[in-house]
């Protein structure tokens, strides 16, 4: 068996060989003949696994009908040959949470095969096995090849293909670029523990520049692409980010955020052996040297309350005003073009991000992107015809979505998805020749239970897992009697809502959402746990507002209460009404609509955004946030007795301490004493309790120093004695990926 595997990549597999391909969270062990996803066995018959085999073979190339059947089944297996190989696919599919409507790594090519399209990182052994391969030409390759030569040749070569790539005649400058394109794979780059973040490739492409979680500091780091020792340059007790090359790879610019009670931060340059950076200026954000080595490109505090992207001249300080922009939004990652024609830049709402450009030199900034959902970079393709991005916006899960790199050209044609998978991709940066580097998060969620009565050290470690997932679960939310748990998962490739027996341990599906384009979260039970309100974004725009749908607790009956609302569905302690948050001319109001039917009431219009109801209903707990000029939002925790009344504030949060995915929304006990919320530590997220009292805070949880993420809620154990928690554990490291673009 293991003979024939190996046999099937043309190579042997002797006992010391670590032979594996990796894509996306599954690992193939081809000396064990093993499918893992993150680690744990996936059971996979042999037909499927050696139709995985070939395709990871062929990977970004298609495997035919015939094909298959001469490497899998035999020369007897004619009759059933058709229902054998659905089966096998059907089978494959289901082992990797795939389908055929929204492939993520097998695509079906109708009357003709299959392909492989997910990225694939192959270790080095397997990678030559791969090249090998690859020289063996298929029937009729050397037909087309004689055939293209010899138009070629009678044609002009290069002034025909020039021709046609000016003039685009038919369409032939796409099929040029499909013909020259490459199998896509994904080399790594760092194996640290925790992220390495924000990668940027040297001009010469002899290295990679990026950032590295160094004792709770993010400190910039240096890679050889080729290999070797890794080299760390900065060393400070501050974060340093966004770091970018200068054009002849001598030194490094990068940012460091505000100090407290600042607004603005420091843009450094250090040269790239390390040693004393030099302070250039003040920004609000990262920056960027065009090509030339002339100018250099960020953002920064006018005295108007707008931001301004302005370029300044290395040589003579001067300083030219690109682009007024509104500081209701924060900005990040410009980007000059190839030609330093253009700057591209990242703006964020409160929680969705988009991407624009604009002329260096001044003029209308364009909108290149409308998706409204979260982003995480950007960088120029190799000739300037549009962007590489970070995006979630395939995602089916609302917060902290997968992430794909997507291409968007300046031409206003549709955006096309670049790669797959179930991890995610950040911080793309691509070279002149269209090598392109990222960050690639691997996220572990579960479930877990934390006591709140002992010490930071005691309710760590007493910490009850309750699920042991593989993919996605997030937003937990307890019955009033504390018997069963509501939460969001992406099992089975599509986030739904689920509902855990605390007792028996068995887990159920509630809805069965499976529009690929829909995406939903934050299940919250009915004082009375007869049902499950939830926000979803099907039949909205984007992911600006969302919609309140509600479903019986057997999974029937689901309905839309509410659309185009901003979020936060709070019920009532008698279940009667069901609050909300909505931004009215940008400002949130709070409101409140009838479960029996009728129209929505105002409650507060003072940009507030509702956290909980204390039980009697006579005390409204909510957050407001506030704007700084650097697109960083600080919070107020107020009370206000009665809801529509005067209120107190509680507490006052830091936006550095509230990631920019992170939604604000506080948990209050059943006995209305605390309020409870995830809070970031340096390089950490843990477990805070606030007292509604007297507005002193208490730790729960000590995480330090894994790299833990707690997204948007948690939730209270029937007798306050714990909190429900979806804890993740996420690992980027920086990888290398070929083939995205044409050779040069």
């Amino acid at each position: 068996m293991l003979d024939s595997f190996a046999a099937d990549f043309g190579m042997p597999a002797p006992a010391s060989s670590t032979h594996k391909v990796q894509f996306g969270v599954f690992e193939l062990d081809l000396q064990r003949a093993e499918l893992r996803k993150q680690g744990v066995k996936v059971k996979l018959q042999e037909q499927p696994l050696r139709v995985l085999q070939l395709l990871l073979q062929n990977h970004g190339q298609i495997v035919t009908r015939e094909e298959l059947r001469a490497h899998i089944w035999s020369a007897n297996t004619f009759v059933e040959f058709d229902q054998g190989l659905y089966s096998a696919m059907a089978r494959l599919r289901d082992a990797l949470g795939d389908s055929s409507e929204s492939p993520r790594f097998i695509e079906t090519v109708a009357r003709r095969g299959y392909r492989f399209i997910a990225p694939v990182d192959i270790s080095e052994p397997a990678r030559d096995m791969a090249r090998t391969k690859q020289t063996v030409p298929k029937p009729g390759t050397a037909l087309r090849r004689f055939v293209l030569s010899l138009g070629a040749g009678l044609l002009g070569g290069a002034l025909l293909i020039g021709l046609l790539l000016g003039f685009d005649v038919a369409g032939v400058r796409q099929w040029l670029w499909q013909r020259s394109s490459r199998p896509i794979t994904q080399k790594r780059l760092t194996d640290f523990v925790g992220l390495e973040e924000f990668p940027a490739i040297s001009p010469d492409d002899k290295t990679v520049a990026f950032t590295a979680d160094k004792a709770g500091y993010r400190q910039v780091w240096l890679r050889l692409i080729a290999g070797g020792t890794l080299l760390q340059i900065t060393h400070d007790n501050v974060d340093h980010a966004y770091p970018r090359w200068s054009p002849d790879s001598s030194t490094l610019i990068y940012y460091s955020p505000p100090t407290p009670g600042e607004e603005q931060g420091t843009l450094w340059e250090i040269s790239a052996l390390g040693g004393t950076p030099r302070r250039l200026t003040r920004s609000v954000s990262s920056a960027d040297i065009s090509h030339d080595g002339k100018k250099l490109a960020f953002f920064r505090l006018s005295e108007k309350n707008t931001v301004q992207l302005v370029t300044v001249e290395r040589l003579t300080s001067l300083v030219s005003l690109v682009a007024e922009l509104p500081s209701s939004q924060a900005y990040e990652y410009p980007r000059w073009s190839p030609n330093d024609y253009w700057i591209a830049f990242q703006h964020s709402t409160l929680y969705v991000d988009d991407i624009s450009y604009v002329s260096a030199s001044g003029g209308s900034v364009h909108p290149l992107t409308h998706e409204s959902v979260l982003m995480g970079g950007l960088s120029w393709q190799p000739d300037g015809s549009g962007i590489i991005y970070s995006s979630g916006r395939e995602s089916t899960v609302i917060y902290l979505p997968t992430m794909h790199l997507w291409s968007a050209r300046l031409d206003g044609s549709p955006a096309r998805q670049m790669t797959y998978g179930e991890t995610s991709l950040y911080n793309p940066d691509v070279d002149h020749q269209g090598n392109l580097v990222a960050s690639r998060l691997r996220m572990q969620y579960d479930i877990w239970k934390y006591p709140v009565t002992g010490t930071l050290r005691k309710n760590t470690h007493d910490g009850q897992q309750l699920t042991h997932e593989t993919g996605q679960v997030q937003t937990p939310n307890a019955t009033p009697g504390g018997r069963e748990l509501a939460y969001l998962s992406d099992d089975g490739g599509h986030g739904n809502i689920w509902v855990l027996d605390l007792m028996s341990g068995a887990s159920r599906q509630i809805t069965f959402e499976s529009d690929p384009h829909v995406s939903m979260g934050l299940p919250m039970w009915s004082p009375d746990g007869s049902k499950i309100a939830m926000v979803s974004t099907r039949e909205e725009p984007n992911w600006d507002t969302l919609g309140v749908w509600l479903v019986d607790a057997d999974g029937s009956n689901l309905h839309q209460l509410l659309s185009k609302i901003s979020g936060y569905p709070t019920w009532s302690g008698d279940g009667n009404w069901l609050y909300y948050s909505t931004m009215v001319h940008g400002i949130f109001h709070i409101f409140k609509t009838p479960m029996t039917g009728g129209a929505p009431v105002l409650v507060r219009n003072d940009n507030a955004c509702v956290s909980a109801i204390g039980a009697d209903g006579s005390t409204l707990y909510y957050s407001v946030p506030h704007l700084n000029g650097n697109g960083i939002r600080d919070y107020e925790i107020r009370a206000a007795h009665p809801e529509s009344g005067p209120s107190v504030r509680l507490a006052q949060v830091a936006g550095e301490r509230v990631p920019h995915w992170q939604v604000f929304q506080p948990s209050l006990s059943h006995d209305g004493r605390w309020l409870a919320l995830p809070l970031n530590d340096l390089a950490t997220t843990n477990l805070y309790l606030l007292s509604t009292i007297d507005g002193s805070w208490r730790q729960v949880t000590d995480f330090s120093p894994r790299r833990t993420f707690i997204v948007r809620r948690v939730a209270w154990s029937s007798d306050d004695r714990g909190l429900f928690a979806a804890v993740g554990d996420g690992d980027a490291d920086i990888v290398l990926i070929e083939g995205l673009f044409p050779s040069p």
